[in-house]
């Protein structure tokens, strides 16, 4: 049975979602290095907020690095849903979103698992927003010779549903029992989310594995977020 069901387009549908993505593609076809402005972001959110959704045939697809997605298109349909309701679907089954003009073929606009956690916790896409990251108690200390303070990032920054596709994610690379912490460097004013990974870890640890492995970790948090991975000390528990 197909994770997600769908509804097959009509050709009023499809006339639909051309007119929808006029609109659309004047604000996704915006060059990356003008997108960090606020009045983007302002006019991104309002924008794809104008238009429900629907799902494509082939309902989950993957990128090149094979993350998952969730395939839909714009539709001007009222029957159809909002963006809101696609985010709780994917966000619970650990999928991103790909909206696509036709097919997925045609990708407009993606957004990884962790921009969907983003807009969930902020109301908004790339929010840029952090908001109360501890939970329970900190502690000063220095890390690597830099005055820190670490704690437990709380569930209003790392969201239960995120730290469990995050496990669920390390559990494919046969890192069981992960823990993390959240760190405030001081010198540079930094936040960064901690995972105890380090190449001791991996039977045959490389550099550019790590790295791979850091990037797809960041996947599944949103793109303002920081993260390290780093030796533990006291003060990381598990996920």
């Amino acid at each position: 049975m197909s994770l997600f069901n769908f509804r097959k387009k009509s050709s009023k549908d499809k006339n639909n979602i051309s007119s929808s993505f006029e609109k659309l593609t004047k604000v996704f076809s915006t060059p990356i290095d003008l997108r960090n402005n606020e009045s983007w972001k302002e006019e991104f959110n309002k924008t794809i907020n104008l238009f429900t959704f629907e799902k494509n045939k082939n309902e989950i697809i993957e990128d090149q690095v094979g993350m998952s997605y969730l395939n839909l298109s714009a539709s001007n349909n009222k029957n159809n849903f909002k963006i809101d309701y696609f985010v709780k679907i994917c966000i619970e089954n650990g999928v991103g979103i790909i909206i696509n003009e036709g097919s997925e073929d045609n990708s407009k606009w993606k957004f990884t698992f962790g921009d969907l956690i983003d807009y969930s916790l902020n109301n908004k896409f790339y929010s840029d927003k952090i908001t109360a990251p501890f939970t329970g108690e900190t502690i000063d200390r220095y890390i690597n010779k830099r005055e820190t303070t670490i704690g437990q990032p709380s569930n209003q920054f790392l969201p239960v549903i995120a730290r469990k596709h995050i496990k669920a994610f390390f559990k494919t690379f046969n890192l069981i029992n992960v823990k993390t912490a959240i760190i405030w460097w001081r010198d540079d004013n930094r936040l960064t989310l901690a995972f105890n990974i380090t190449p001791e870890h991996f039977e045959n640890p490389d550099k550019e594995s790590i790295k791979t492995l850091l990037y797809f970790t960041g996947w599944f948090l949103p793109n303002h977020y920081d993260v390290i991975f780093i030796k533990e000390n006291e003060d990381f528990r598990k996920i």
